[in-house]
C-alpha cells in the first residue's frame, strides 16, 4: 500500500530519510516541468529541481499536513527560480539546444521530436512574456495539476483571484501563440 505525501513527510520528519526518495520520485517530473517552463534551459530547470529537493529536505521540519506537499514544494521551487533569475537576468529569445533524447535511433534528430521540441520552446517563450502572476497560475494549474484552492493558498490570493489570473493568463496565451503561428496563404 502506497503511503500519503503527509505520511511519507511525517516519516522524514520523524528521522526516516530514506522515505525523501520517494518524495523526490513523485515530484521530480512535475517540478521540472515547471522549472523547465520558468528557465531557458533544461540544465538549470534540473539543478534548481535539485536545489528544491535539497531546500524541501533541509527545512523538513516545517511542512505542515494542511498545506499540501505539492504546493510546498512548489513555493521552495518559485524561489529556487527567482533566485536563478536574479543572478542570471538571462533573455527570453536564447535559442533551443538540441536535446540528445530528440535523436532517433540514427543519431539524428527525429522529425516528430523535433516538432515538439519546437512547440514546447513557444509555449515556454510566450509564458515567459505574461505578467509572472498569471504565468505561475497556468504553470500550476496545468503543470502541476493544482486545483484553484490549492493555487491560492500556494499563491497567496483568493480562489478568485486565482480563477481571473487564469483566465486572463490563458486569453494572452493565446494572442501570444496566435502570434507565432505563419500567415495562411
Amino acid at each position: 500500500m502506497a503511503l500519503t505525501d503527509e505520511e511519507l513527510m511525517r516519516r522524514v520528519q520523524a528521522g526516516e530519510s530514506v522515505w525523501f526518495e520517494e518524495v523526490v520520485r513523485r515530484y521530480r517530473t512535475v517540478l521540472t516541468r515547471v522549472a523547465a517552463s520558468k528557465l531557458v534551459d533544461s540544465a538549470t530547470a534540473e539543478d534548481v529541481v535539485q536545489e528544491t529537493f535539497l531546500a524541501a529536505f533541509a527545512c523538513r521540519q516545517s511542512f505542515k499536513p494542511n498545506l499540501s506537499l505539492r504546493v510546498w514544494l512548489v513555493a521552495i521551487l518559485f524561489n529556487a527560480c527567482k533566485r536563478v533569475w536574479r543572478q542570471r537576468q538571462q533573455p527570453t529569445g536564447q535559442p533551443l539546444p538540441l536535446d540528445p533524447a530528440l535523436a532517433g535511433e540514427t543519431g539524428e534528430p527525429h522529425e516528430g521530436n523535433l516538432l515538439a521540441a519546437e512547440r514546447d520552446h513557444i509555449l515556454r517563450a510566450a509564458l515567459r512574456q505574461l505578467p509572472e502572476p498569471q504565468a505561475d497560475t497556468l504553470r500550476l494549474r496545468f503543470f502541476v495539476g493544482l486545483s484553484f484552492d490549492e493555487i491560492a493558498a500556494s499563491m497567496n490570493c483568493s480562489v478568485s483571484g486565482a480563477k481571473r489570473r487564469a483566465k486572463l493568463g490563458l486569453e494572452s496565451l493565446a494572442g501570444l501563440l496566435r502570434s507565432y503561428q505563419e500567415p495562411t496563404r
